[in-house]
Order: C-alpha cells, then sequence, then structure tokens
C-alpha cells in the first residue's frame, strides 16, 4: 500500500533563490529602480520646461498687442503697460486697440 499518511494540508516548495541568483536579482533590481527614478525626474522636468515655455509664449503675445488709453489717447505695447494693464500717464485701464474705435465711436469722431 501507501507509504505517506496524508496528514491535512499540502506543503508545496518553490525554488528559493540563494546566493549568486539571489545577489544578481537584486542588483536587477536595484538598478531598474534607479532607471525608473531618472526617468521620473527627466520627466518632471520637461513638464516643468513646458510650463515655463507657455507663459512665455502668453508673454511675447501679450507684447505684440497694442492697447490704448481711452483718456489720453496714447497708444503702447502690451509689454509697456506692465502686468496692471493701467496707463503710466494717466493711472486709467487700458483697452486694446483692436476694436476700440468701433466700441467708442466718439473718440473717433472727435480725433477728426
Amino acid at each position: 500500500m501507501c507509504q505517506y499518511k496524508y496528514t491535512g494540508t499540502v506543503q508545496i516548495k518553490g525554488p528559493v533563490l540563494a546566493g549568486e541568483d539571489a545577489k544578481f536579482l537584486a542588483w536587477s533590481l536595484f538598478i531598474l529602480g534607479i532607471i525608473v527614478v531618472i526617468y521620473c525626474v527627466i520627466y518632471l522636468l520637461k513638464i516643468v520646461n513646458d510650463k515655463k515655455l507657455r507663459e512665455k509664449t502668453i508673454e511675447r503675445a501679450c507684447d505684440s498687442i497694442y492697447f490704448i488709453c481711452p483718456e489720453c489717447d496714447e497708444t503702447f505695447f502690451g509689454h509697456e503697460v506692465k502686468n496692471d494693464f493701467r496707463c503710466p500717464h494717466c493711472n486709467v485701464e487700458v483697452e486694446e486697440l483692436e476694436g476700440f474705435y468701433e466700441r467708442h465711436p466718439h473718440v473717433r469722431n472727435n480725433a477728426k
């Protein structure tokens, strides 16, 4: 008959890594971790640089827009009125030059 007695539990032993195999696996995982960290740092730097590039592009677009003061009728580039969008002379909020005379026809009539 059977020489083995059934105890109710089954134990399955898999291969155990020891010695050189364990060292190789540990170093492989360490190097893989370093590569992942480097990749994440490069990716984050790219995101930050893209954000700065977008901000510079918006600034350049604002610099190419002309503004006009409704009080003194003087025109300015975007970089001249800075962030507060106020006339340096009158301290009045400036408007975009494009469409200004359609919004204020009385200014056009007075200029003629």
